[in-house]
């Protein structure tokens, strides 16, 4: 078993202003007191999808933006598919905390959507 050392994460993350303002991401403050490497990449802000090979999980944040709205996030296309290659050809660790759900469920073929009403 690898040691807290030598894990490394990766986390997409959508930072808007009143957020970033406002509060720290729990998981940053635990990945920071138990010395866990990780990066964050700011796909809203234009940065890349780096390698995942060199990564142990894949945490995906919530967002803004809606997980179908590719023309106006197009971003999405290429995290859709890092998450889908994640999943089904690396088969490591994914955590999908709010937006990262939902755009699972959609990189997977499965549906996602509001719930029906009685």
């Amino acid at each position: 078993m690898l040691s807290n050392q030598e894990r490394k994460f990766i986390t997409c993350v959508y930072w808007y202003s009143n957020i970033l303002i406002v509060s720290i991401p729990a998981h940053y403050v635990v990945f920071s007191k138990n010395n866990l490497v990780w990066d964050a990449v700011n796909l809203d802000q234009g940065e890349a999808i780096p390698d995942l090979d060199h990564y142990d999980a894949l945490w995906v944040t919530g967002g803004l933006m809606d997980f179908w709205d590719i023309e106006e996030n197009p971003w999405l296309v290429a995290e859709k598919d890092a998450i889908r290659r994640w999943i089904e050809e690396l088969k490591k660790p994914y955590l999908g905390l709010c937006s990262g759900q939902q755009l699972l469920a959609d990189a997977m073929d499965g549906t996602c959507g509001p719930p029906e009403t009685t």
